[in-house]
């Protein structure tokens, strides 16, 4: 179930203090407007009701789709210890660990989408090396952003611009990235995992070297 905590925050502008719902655990069956929060990104949102400040204010929370079976527990960047925590219960449950709002909401459009998440993180992984070879730039960042006819696509965040660019990789290359976690006889862990750029870059590597 979803678990809310009203908390008196003060404002990082002002200092005035005002009391705050901090939602520490989201069932996405149970409240599907937070679900819609996250999925437009304005679930951390704050304003101060003194001063008029706007800022999102993160926090430790875990997001849960009982339907869908799988769970994502966000930390707060750079913060060390205050992770979440899941029931030892919820054995069958795809476990994911996110460290801010946008990596929460991909893993909820690629799991929406019945997509295997180190697959796709694999697919990226490969499109972004080809990307800042392309562009002399490391500063580029990919997200997946929906399952169309057309194959998987991805929105690309170049340095400066906000304005994301979207870019399509067909459904073959993430059959390929399927079909090498399958050779690789990769298993889920017990625990929350990390699924980022560090295990997809590991796991291409191994099986170039299998």
């Amino acid at each position: 179930m979803s678990t809310f905590i009203n908390k008196d925050v003060a404002c990082p502008n002002c200092g005035s203090t005002k009391k705050l719902t901090v939602i520490s655990a989201v069932n996405a069956l149970e409240n599907p407007e937070l679900k819609e929060k996250i999925l437009k990104e304005t679930f951390f949102d704050f304003e101060c009701e003194n001063c008029g400040y706007k800022s999102q204010l993160m926090y430790p929370t875990i997001y849960h789709d009982p339907k869908k079976g799988f769970m994502v527990g966000l930390y707060r960047t750079g913060s060390q210890g205050s992770k979440v925590e899941a029931p030892a219960s919820l054995k069958n449950v795809i476990k994911r660990r996110v460290k801010d709002l946008a990596e929460l909401k991909e893993k909820i459009l690629i799991f929406d989408s019945s997509l295997d998440d180190v697959a796709v993180e694999m697919v990226k992984n490969s499109l972004l090396e080809i990307l800042k070879k392309s562009f002399g730039s490391d500063n580029i960042k990919a997200y997946f952003s929906k399952l169309s006819d057309e194959g998987i696509e991805f929105a690309l965040f170049f340095a400066g611009d906000n304005k994301p660019q979207y870019h399509n990789i067909k459904k073959e290359v993430y059959d390929n990235c399927c079909e090498i976690l399958r050779s690789l006889n990769f298993k889920e862990p017990a625990d929350f995992l990390r699924v980022g750029p560090t295990l997809a870059s590991e796991l291409l590597n191994k099986y170039k070297n299998t």
